[in-house]
């Protein structure tokens, strides 16, 4: 499988040190990555989980005994919090689970160790759809479009996914981190991982998720390594110059030896289309 990867100028680095970058879901330019939609819910329906949920009315007896708010036996607070007189101090004390999640979601979303990716486009994209990717992505047509082999990327097929594109967010209802714990809670971001919304399908994107630990920290970057032989083709923007054009083929050359095609792209006479001519 052939993937492509529309970069500025600066994504030569790519072909200078064979690496790329990876990044967390905020460095990117959609501010909905890994960002479900919190449903709300009532107090009510909240104390009606709770008081049948065995294992979170033993959390919240441990909880509130640790926090010195319930000094009583586990069986006497049970007794007690069914009661309509529990249940009102129930209501009025409970926080806005809704609330507390969707910062949870916040604080998730910009820390590094919960997930990092690089990504790339299919190389099936149409016509008038590269058109954006190379205005979008690299520079105005001054950058780069670097295709590799994915075989040759070393990709783990567990760690590629195939972005689905939808009209509705993901949701992640209270309700199940409350019956599920943990589980209910990453299952949602399994779905954003790999979730955008449908104003983005002309990407036709696909993401590697990379563990820290196959990267390689420069300053505040973070770095994965490739094997030269992934690269398979590079193509230099419409709008990039000869100059530019020559530095890239010596660039190549130098690094990556001389099977590897260098083109540039070339606007149609006719159509609203680009061809890339070999250089």
């Amino acid at each position: 499988m052939i993937l492509h990867k529309y970069v500025n100028l600066n994504g030569d680095d790519i072909i200078r040190n064979l690496r790329i970058k990876v990044s967390k879901p905020t460095d990117f330019n959609d501010p909905f990555e890994y960002l479900p939609h919190v449903m709300d819910i009532s107090p009510e329906q909240m104390y009606d989980e709770v008081v049948a949920n065995e294992g979170y009315l033993q959390h919240l007896h441990k909880y509130g005994t640790s926090v010195g708010s319930i000094n009583k036996p586990y069986e006497s607070y049970v007794t007690e919090i069914k009661t309509p007189a529990g249940r009102t101090r129930f209501l009025e004390s409970t926080p806005n689970i809704a609330k507390a999640l969707r910062v949870t979601c916040k604080d998730m979303q910009g820390k590094p160790e919960w997930i990092l990716m690089t990504c790339f486009c299919s190389a099936a994209t149409e016509s008038n759809q590269e058109i954006l990717m190379w205005s979008h992505y690299a520079y105005g047509h001054r950058g780069l479009r670097i295709a590799f082999d994915k075989e040759l990327l070393d990709i783990n097929d567990k760690s590629f996914i195939e972005i689905k594109y939808e009209a509705d967010r993901v949701q992640l209802n209270p309700l199940d981190y409350l019956r599920r714990g943990n589980p209910g809670f990453t299952g949602a971001f399994s779905k954003c991982i790999k979730t955008k919304s449908s104003v983005w399908l002309y990407e036709k994107e696909y993401r590697w998720l990379v563990v820290s630990a196959q990267c390689h920290k420069e300053g505040n970057d973070l770095f994965v390594r490739i094997n030269p032989k992934a690269i398979t083709e590079v193509i230099c923007g419409a709008k990039c110059t000869p100059e530019q054009i020559l530095a890239i083929k010596d660039l190549v050359r130098d690094n990556l030896g001389d099977s590897i095609k260098v083109k540039k792209a070339e606007i149609d006479d006719y159509e609203f289309k680009l061809n890339y001519i070999e250089c």
